[in-house]
């Protein structure tokens, strides 16, 4: 708990909100590689708290549901601030984004394999987990 509180205190803030585009990058790490393509239209959610826009923490606060948790709905919000067509992300093992394709059934949502940790993981585990993708790049 007092490793979050730090986290909070050494974030970044920002105070109006995202801007609308074309293409959500979830999760700064690895970004670099997809921004570099369309680098006029992305916004980056940063994930992991070390930057927060105040505008949509206000509006998380304010439209807060119970069942789940701040940093979820602080995504949620997130992309609907941001409104895009696609979201990618090159972090392959976040569950979260795999839950996101049924809550935003109008984006198409794409990832890209970054390491091995769902290699072995089963098509079946997908399924019986309801986990949700458009398009998932991988390496074989």
């Amino acid at each position: 708990m007092l490793k979050k509180f730090k986290r909070l205190f050494k974030a970044r803030y920002f105070f109006i909100p995202p801007k609308k585009n074309k293409i959500l990058i979830f999760d700064k790490t690895g970004s670099q590689h997809i921004q570099k393509y369309y680098i006029n239209d992305t916004t980056i959610l940063e994930i992991r708290q070390r930057e927060i826009n105040i505008f949509v923490l206000f509006k998380t606060l304010i439209n807060f549901k119970i069942k789940k948790r701040i940093s979820q709905n602080y995504i949620e919000n997130f992309i609907i601030c941001v409104n895009p067509k696609i979201i990618i992300t090159h972090i392959d093992n976040n569950i979260l984004f795999f839950k996101l394709k049924k809550i935003f059934p109008n984006i198409i949502f794409i990832a890209i394999q970054n390491g091995t940790g769902l290699a072995n993981t089963p098509e079946t585990e997908f399924i019986k987990n309801n986990w949700i993708l458009d398009y998932f790049f991988v390496f074989s």
